[in-house]
């Protein structure tokens, strides 16, 4: 994780995603206050039962992958070939990620991911940050 406490040095890619507090890297959803279902990202009301009331909550340092793919596909800010899938993070839900590895390493279902915050791309003046997963 880089030093991302300097906002002059990076944006995030998108406001009120994810924390990075006390060096653990968090993502920002919420809870429905009426069924206790969880959203990433969060939701103004609940999609179960419509409820209004929706609590903040920190959710998915730690999951197990899913599913994943690798895109081939050139995107505005990634260069191909890049991976990205489902999570099943603690909190019982799945969150769509991109996925980071090491050179040599491979990815198998069922491995586990720890989430991690860190620049995702550059721009003119600043680092893009973003959330992404990574086995451990």
């Amino acid at each position: 994780m880089n030093d991302l406490g300097n906002k002059d040095a990076f944006a995030p890619f998108r406001e009120g995603l994810f924390t990075a507090e006390d060096g653990r890297a968090r993502l920002i959803g919420n809870k429905c206050s009426g069924c206790g279902q969880i959203y990433f990202p969060a939701r103004t009301y609940c999609l179960e039962c419509f409820d209004a009331e929706m609590e903040r909550v920190k959710i998915g340092s730690e999951g197990t992958l899913y599913s994943f793919t690798v895109v081939h596909m050139p995107s505005p800010h990634f260069v191909p070939p890049y991976m990205v899938g489902w999570i099943d993070v603690t909190e019982g839900i799945r969150v769509f990620s991109p996925i980071m590895i090491n050179e040599g390493e491979t990815l198998k279902i069922g491995m586990k991911m720890k989430l991690e915050i860190d620049e995702l791309w550059k721009e003119t003046k600043k680092s893009v940050a973003g959330y992404r997963y990574r086995p451990y």
